[in-house]
């Protein structure tokens, strides 16, 4: 429970995440009092989204945890942090140009 609470208030202090919400909100046209039921379903609908999106990726990496050595893990991991510092480099210089 701790680490749902922290993660909860993590996420929901988070700038970009309220002005996403904030965004999406004025696009569509909710930010007046008589959209208040709108507003409402559009975020129980990214909350139960959301959770089922994790409750899938949870479910998906145990049973794939299973089926994985640290050898398969370790180069996973060197893979992905290849990828990562190519996009950063490739970042770094469009910024240039």
């Amino acid at each position: 429970m701790g680490a749902f609470a922290t993660t909860f208030l993590l996420t929901i202090s988070n700038p970009m995440t309220i002005l996403s919400f904030a965004a999406v909100f004025a696009g569509m046209g909710l930010g007046s009092m008589s959209e208040r039921g709108a507003g409402l379903l559009l975020v129980a609908g990214v909350c139960v989204g959301s959770a089922l999106w994790w409750l899938l990726l949870s479910v998906g990496v145990g049973m794939l945890a299973e089926r994985l050595d640290m050898k398969i893990l370790r180069w996973t991991n060197r893979l992905s942090g290849l990828i990562i510092l190519s996009l950063g480099l490739l970042a770094l210089v469009t910024l240039r140009f």
